[in-house]
């Protein structure tokens, strides 16, 4: 296999690793600290489903799926630290986009849609957990970029 091709696969693990990084993340984030809310609220649309700790992971790794191939992407250009801090900041709005889509699927208190970053502020930002949840995710996903995406030699 070249070494091209190689960069390449690994780059894709990491894409797969970075998805899974985000997708569990989440998944601890709202059992830990929304499960009771989240509950309360129930999905929205008629007939919706039950709110389990399965039905989201469910929920948390089919929008992290979304991002397998753009942090597969950002994972094969990864180098020199200033590609690693945009790496991180993209891999943190990854994180917070999967979490406003899983949100977004809840019913509104209100009983109408959600306003963009509402559903996220409403039903998944913690004070404390959220910042830290979010900063370990980002400092793995680094952890594996740099473990499977560095140059050799």
């Amino acid at each position: 296999m070249s070494p091209k091709a190689q960069r390449a696969a690994r780059a894709f693990v990491a894409g797969l690793i970075g998805a899974a990084i985000i997708a569990l993340s989440l998944w601890a984030h709202l059992v830990i600290g929304n499960l009771n809310v989240l509950s309360g609220l129930g999905y929205a649309g008629p007939g919706s489903r039950q709110v389990t700790e399965f039905g989201l992971l469910l929920d948390a790794a089919r929008f992290s799926a979304f991002l397998v191939l753009p942090l597969a992407l950002l994972a094969a250009f990864s180098g020199p630290w200033p590609l690693r801090a945009l790496l991180a900041v993209l891999f943190a709005f990854g994180w917070y986009w999967a979490a406003e889509r899983v949100a977004g699927g809840f019913a509104s208190a209100t009983g109408g849609g959600w306003l963009p970053g509402e559903a996220f502020a409403a039903l998944i930002y913690r004070d404390t957990l959220t910042p830290v949840v979010w900063t370990l995710a980002v400092l793995t996903f680094l952890f594996v970029i740099w473990r499977l995406c560095r140059r050799p030699g």
